[in-house]
């Protein structure tokens, strides 16, 4: 697509499976950025990726006068390509004390509010402290900061916690009574409650990950052209300082 600044910006909407060994390289002069079906962030809206962290994206992009190559894969696929490849922008991401060293992190771009939820009609599930929450089945996703973070805290992938490849199948096991708990974004399970047509009284919040809640960021891949960094991350400091940035927010969150 053609911005309003006359930057090209190609939107290209890609879904391929992770275990595809690359994607072409992008032209010296742009950059690749990657990012997950995960909404209201980012999601696929009559075939053009959009939603509220894409919109800041794009528009960090056109500040910064950088040409990007917009696609979406799984999560696991979009965060390998980021490790392996340069000139790659990954976003929505969380910064952890386990990723710090392994991107370039351009800047937070929205709140990232977790919490463990519930069916409503699960009145034996009572946590007051994280451990309560291993007597119970919990949904994870593959290179997901937030099952990351349970692992840490002790829980174990076959255990405690169920794998799954996305949230969708998650909220689905959740909603049937094969998981017992699911972490999640509490703006994203809103609209993923949406999208499936679930009733959000149906649903509820059992414990507060505080541990894991921060900021989302957008980030650059290792070994990029240090000229690309400089320019994203001053570019998405001057949108911040620009009613566009509010706006954006506005518009899905209110």
């Amino acid at each position: 697509m053609v911005c309003s600044s006359g930057l090209k910006t190609g939107v290209i909407v890609w879904l391929l499976s992770w275990t595809l060994v690359a994607v072409p390289v992008m032209a010296s002069d742009k950059v690749l950025a990657v990012t997950e079906d995960f909404p209201p962030f980012q999601y696929i809206e009559n075939e053009i990726i959009t939603g509220l962290s894409t919109e800041i994206v794009r528009a960090m992009f056109e500040e910064a006068e950088v040409e990007a190559d917009i696609r979406l894969f799984s999560w696991a696929r979009a965060y390998k390509l980021a490790l392996n490849q340069k000139d790659v922008v990954i976003f929505s991401i969380a910064r952890t004390v386990k990723r710090e060293p392994l991107f370039q992190w351009i800047g937070s771009i929205v709140d990232y509010q977790v919490f463990l939820f519930k069916r409503s009609d699960k009145d034996e599930i009572n946590i007051s402290h994280l451990s309560d929450a291993m007597k119970f089945k919990t949904g994870g996703v593959y290179d997901d900061v937030k099952q990351d973070y349970l692992v840490r805290q002790g829980f174990e992938v076959g255990k405690h916690i169920q794998m799954v490849k996305d949230e969708k199948t998650n909220l689905i096991k959740l909603y049937n009574k094969r998981i017992d708990l699911m972490p999640s974004e509490a703006t994203a399970f809103n609209y993923l409650l949406k999208a499936q047509g679930y009733q959000p009284s149906d649903f509820e919040k059992a414990f507060y990950l505080e541990g894991v809640s921060s900021q989302l960021y957008v980030a650059l891949s290792k070994g990029s052209v240090p000229e690309t960094f400089e320019k994203l991350r001053a570019g998405l400091e001057r949108l911040k300082e620009k009613p566009v940035f509010a706006e954006i927010k506005k518009k899905y969150l209110e």
